[in-house]
């Protein structure tokens, strides 16, 4: 019979843990995620003042960061969008605006009371049929949307993208905001009237 040393048994049981961690939280479509450079998907949502919002006309205002999470006021997806709440002014020095993206039935209106309960100065975003988190590559095979950030231009392109390996983690708004600092002073110059025909 075979027998493992402690040691090795550990070692197993995390390798174990991230194959199971893969098959959960990321599918096959993670291949064919758009990447830095690709144009990002359009779309049309509501957001949760039930306002139809045009991605193409929101990039006519500036530059866009799409907050894909999990779900309306879970722990870890509070955290998140509180802390970017609290440093929103960090955002807008940037010229960034932020639109959270998630999935929840519109007749529950979840993303309105987790707007409301926390004062978000950005708009909540409804993609209850999964379209959207589907066009951009960041559905888990468990129907649950990954925890991802994509920078957008204002001709559509991605500047940046970062997703997150398990739903537990988050970007912090410090950790992003240097990230994208960085990234805005290399991209190039876009005009809005370039943006608003895209």
């Amino acid at each position: 019979m075979f027998f493992l040393s402690p040691p090795e048994k550990r070692g197993c049981q995390k390798k174990a843990l991230r194959l199971y961690s893969r098959h959960i939280f990321h599918s096959d479509e993670r291949w064919t995620m758009p990447a830095v450079g690709d144009k990002a998907p359009d779309f049309n949502l509501l957001d949760q003042n039930q306002e139809r919002l045009e991605l193409k006309k929101l990039l006519a205002k500036g530059k866009v960061l799409l907050v894909f999470y999990p779900g309306d006021d879970t722990p870890v997806c509070r955290a998140q969008l509180c802390d970017y709440r609290d440093h929103y002014t960090g955002f807008e020095k940037l010229g960034v605006q932020i639109y959270g993206i998630s999935i929840s039935h519109p007749d529950e209106h979840s993303n309105k009371k987790f707007a409301e309960k926390f004062h978000f100065q950005f708009p909540l975003l409804n993609d209850y049929d999964g379209r959207v988190t589907k066009a951009y590559k960041v559905m888990s095979i468990m129907g649950m949307p990954k925890r991802a950030l994509f920078l957008l231009n204002q001709d559509g392109t991605i500047l940046y993208k970062h997703v997150e390996s398990l739903p537990i983690f988050r970007r912090t708004s410090d950790e992003l905001l240097m990230e994208l600092q960085e990234v805005i002073a290399k991209a190039p110059q876009v005009q809005a009237s370039a943006a608003a025909g895209h």
